[in-house]
């Protein structure tokens, strides 16, 4: 049987890396599948200094000189060494196997490298932690030269640095005397939960006992430890801690149990007598490099025939089958201890398959896979991870951080005069709690509510960039869920996660309903005030009577009473003080008479009237309809634009809400203007939270108060007085706020969407925000537009009751008239007056008869009359 000799080169402290390559050998001459008709046979130099180039070369040479049919070399794993058994191996076309991170490959060397190419593993870390959604945190590394590991990770975050204007990565180099102390100290001010890490392996353990310490673990902690050599680790000491800890490899875990289940057979080899989990990366890359040369050799052996050279460092001798088996090699794929191994050309090993590993009390908890040709893979599917999510928070106890304020969070009725022990907690009530106890029932996790100290949502002091409220008690992890009016903003987004929105919102304004007056019957006298209806009666009265006295002096205001008659001895002045009163209310009411003045002085004296009448009856006209819509014109305020362009109405917000923030960093040139006017109105708009505002809007007439539109309808439901102004400004939405990178923000959102399509939490503002009191409930607006600028009876009542009273007055002088009259009929007919009185009514009564004939006293009555007036003329002439 032909024996091919591979030659190993291993140091005093690489006896692991030496028991590998022997068994291996042995493995491999041990199947009689791989190398049917050839047989290996190892040779090692063993305790070489590879630092001293003369000692480590002499052995070399020594070693082909002894060997006839040297075909591989094997080890040497550094730097110096491989660089110089690299030249011999090229020079004398010896197929060369090493495993160092990174080092110049040529095309027709025969040098073979089968550690991860860096290019690929630096692409593969990037793509995970991408996919991880790790979009800030921490990198923890030794040497300068690491970052070369890091180099696309960073590359594609300061990608995101310009595009989010902030730097989502903490470059945080280790120090060398291994002092990790006041390094950890700054990741814990700076609340930093993300943290990548490369080091040494044989720091990595002090580094995460001393992070253990300092309380840099737990639920909302996660570290990626980027260290091949990291299997051999035992993390089980931090397994209690709940900290997501997540490993690299290149070892397949399903072959730990291959390797077991054949270790009865090689027993006695320090290589397998460990378990594989404690083999160091280079030993099993050792081993596998020698399985690679063995399936390239039965690939050549099947197609070629390999001649055997005796090798000389002094002859010209070389191995003339050396690269056409290097090719083979190359072209070989092979697949054990540290999974599937593939070359390029060059003889880098560019493909490699890297697991993602999770340490928990499960051994191997194989999360996924990625390689450079499918990219990630994982194990589990959505609904698994899930579930184990949901598992993870089940039984647990939540600290919940709320403020005080209706409807979302209150104290139980009665609670606030109920003495409590320290044991006892207080109770509350509203729509966040009931939407914490829905999610609490669903995801199977307890809960505690604490209210933030200062009652505030939270907002960050632009000059120390420190957070108060909410906001400062979840950031510091001294609540686990953060819930109330909570708006979600980019701000608050860096310090915090949110869930997805439980409620969609906006800026918009609040503000009192016009208030209307009472009307009274009689404001159609509001326009003019008292003492110009005074002056106006006194005027009436006042031209009455002097175009009276005018016409009385004026001669061409007597007339001939019988105009047709040439030759009249009377005249008739028609404007008696009777018929002037009634020209001038005439005149007053814009209807005119038959009566009208004839001389030049007394038609003055009624066109002055008339001018005044002109311009009294417009101006009251016009006061008269100012005065009964001014209530509309009380509410013109529709919009923020027509708000911001007035100075009668102040206007204010809460400055150190997500509404101030919204106007301070807007850029859009109203909300700038808005937010300039506020900051210069003294005194000062602002107020300290959403009850403040509401109390000054109802406080005072002039004020609008910008609130979240949810508030608003809440208080509008219970203060008839108030009403929302104009639409939204914004649309946002309120979540739930968790510490950033929070394990629970997963089942906490699909939870609260749960809710959502449930109709759950729409029940719940029903239950909240609608008034239940049917006795509380504002009334119903059901007027359309038209009718509510419509006059109600109220305002134009007194008009109908002068009508009325104008009428009860007239009719009461028609019947004055009529019995006034009863008694002159019943001296001409010679009657009683009951008689004339019920002759008469009857002829009232018969609607049919329209003509009425004179009724002449009787002769005895005429005589009596004209004996009267003769001697009424002799006593005027003889008065004379």
């Amino acid at each position: 049987m032909p024996k091919m000799v591979v030659v190993g080169i291993y140091g005093e402290e690489e006896g692991e890396q030496k028991e590998a390559f022997r068994q291996a050998v042995n493995d491999i001459n041990r199947d009689a599948n791989l190398l049917k008709k050839t047989l290996l046979v190892e040779h090692v130099i063993e305790n070489v200094n590879q630092k001293n180039a003369f000692t480590l070369k002499e052995k070399l040479c020594a070693t082909m000189a002894e060997n006839t049919g040297i075909t591989a070399i094997f080890g040497a794993n550094s730097e110096e060494g491989v660089s110089l058994v690299r030249s011999v191996a090229d020079t004398f076309k010896i197929p060369y196997f090493f495993a160092i991170d990174e080092m110049q490959m040529y095309e027709d060397s025969t040098a073979i490298n089968v550690y991860p190419k860096i290019a690929a593993l630096t692409q593969g870390i990037e793509k995970i932690v991408h996919d991880m959604d790790w979009v800030a945190f921490t990198l923890l590394y030794e040497k300068d030269e690491d970052l070369i590991l890091f180099q696309d990770l960073l590359i594609k975050h300061n990608t995101l640095m310009d595009e989010e204007n902030f730097n989502p990565i903490n470059l945080r180099k280790l120090p060398a005397d291994e002092d990790y102390g006041p390094i950890l100290k700054e990741i814990q001010n700076a609340t930093e939960t993300r943290i990548l890490l490369h080091c040494a392996q044989k720091n990595i353990l002090p580094l995460l006992r001393k992070a253990e310490n300092l309380r840099l673990m737990g639920d909302y902690y996660a570290y990626v430890i980027v260290s091949l050599e990291a299997h051999s680790i035992d993390f089980s000491e931090f397994t209690k801690t709940n900290t997501n800890i997540t490993t690299l490899s290149i070892i397949d875990p399903r072959v730990y149990d291959h390797v077991e289940r054949d270790s009865e057979q090689r027993r006695g080899s320090q290589f397998v007598n460990e378990n594989i989990d404690k083999i160091s990366l280079s030993s099993l890359l050792t081993y596998d490099s020698v399985y690679l040369f063995a399936s390239g050799l039965s690939l050549f052996l099947e197609n070629e025939e390999l001649n055997e050279v005796g090798l000389n460092c002094s002859g010209e001798a070389t191995f003339e089958d050396g690269p056409s088996l290097t090719s083979y090699i190359k072209a070989a794929p092979s697949s054990h201890l540290t999974g599937l191994i593939k070359l390029n050309e060059f003889g880098e090993r560019d493909f490699f398959i890297l697991q993602i590993i999770q340490v928990s009390p499960k051994e191997h908890n194989l999360l996924g896979t990625w390689d450079p040709e499918n990219g990630i893979y994982y194990t589990r599917n959505n609904t698994q991870i899930l579930q184990e999510a949901v598992d993870f928070i089940a039984n647990k106890t939540f600290i919940v951080s709320s403020i005080l304020g209706p409807p979302y969070l209150m104290r139980c009725s009665g609670e606030e005069t109920e003495e409590k022990t320290e044991d006892e907690e207080p109770c509350y009530e509203g729509f966040t709690k009931d939407l914490i106890d829905l999610i609490a029932r669903d995801q199977k996790f307890r809960y505690k509510i604490t209210l933030a100290p200062d009652g505030k949502q939270g907002s960050m002091d632009p000059i120390s960039g420190k957070w108060n409220g909410i906001i400062k008690e979840v950031q510091e992890r001294r609540a686990d869920l953060g819930i109330c009016d909570l708006t979600i903003t980019s701000d608050r987004r860096k310090a915090v996660d949110f869930t997805k929105p439980f409620m969609s919102l906006g800026i918009s304004i609040l503000y009192r309903r016009g208030v209307e007056e009472e009307a009274h019957m009689f404001s159609f006298l509001s326009p003019l005030k008292f003492e110009v209806w005074l002056c106006v009666a006194t005027s009436y009265l006042g031209i009455s009577i002097i175009l009276f006295i005018v016409s009385r002096f004026s001669p061409y205001s007597w007339e001939s009473t019988h105009p047709c008659d040439p030759n009249t001895t009377e005249l008739e002045n028609q404007l008696s003080l009777v018929n002037c009163l009634w020209f001038s209310l005439g005149s007053v009411l814009q209807q005119g008479c038959d009566i009208l003045p004839t001389a030049t002085s007394s038609r003055i004296v009624a066109g002055m009237w008339w001018f005044f009448t002109l311009i009294m009856g417009s101006t009251y006209t016009a006061n008269l309809a100012a005065f009964l819509t001014s209530q509309q014109m009380e509410s013109e305020i529709k919009d923020v634009n027509a708000l911001a362009s007035q100075n009668v109405v102040k206007y204010g917000c809460k400055p150190d809400g997500s509404t101030g923030a919204f106007f301070r960093n807007s850029n859009d040139n109203l909300y700038q203007k808005i937010w300039a006017t506020m900051e210069s109105t003294k005194p000062s708009v602002f107020a300290k939270d959403n009850n403040e505002g509401k109390n000054r809007v109802l406080r005072e007439k002039n004020y609008a108060f910008f609130m979240e539109s949810s508030t608003i309808e809440y208080l509008v439901e219970r203060h008839c007085e108030l009403t929302q102004v104009g639409g939204l400004l914004d649309n946002k939405g309120y979540g739930i706020a968790m510490p950033l990178n929070s394990p629970y923000r997963t089942p906490i959102t699909t939870s609260l969407l749960r809710q959502q399509e449930n109709g759950n939490i729409k029940d719940l503002k029903t239950k909240w925000w609608i008034n239940q009191d049917e006795s509380k409930k504002c009334p119903k607006a059901n007027k359309d537009a038209e009718e509510e600028n419509a006059l109600d009876v109220s305002n134009v009542g007194g008009v109908f009751v002068v009508l009325v009273i104008g009428i009860l007055f007239a009719f009461i002088l028609s019947v004055l008239e009529f019995l006034w009259n009863i008694r002159k009929v019943a001296v001409i007919e010679k009657i009683s007056i009951s008689r004339a009185f019920w002759k008469e009514l009857r002829f009232i009564l018969n609607c049919h008869i329209s003509t009425k004939p004179v009724r002449k006293p009787s002769e005895k009555s005429s005589e009596l009359n004209q004996t009267v007036d003769r001697y009424q003329a002799l006593l005027a002439l003889k008065n004379s």
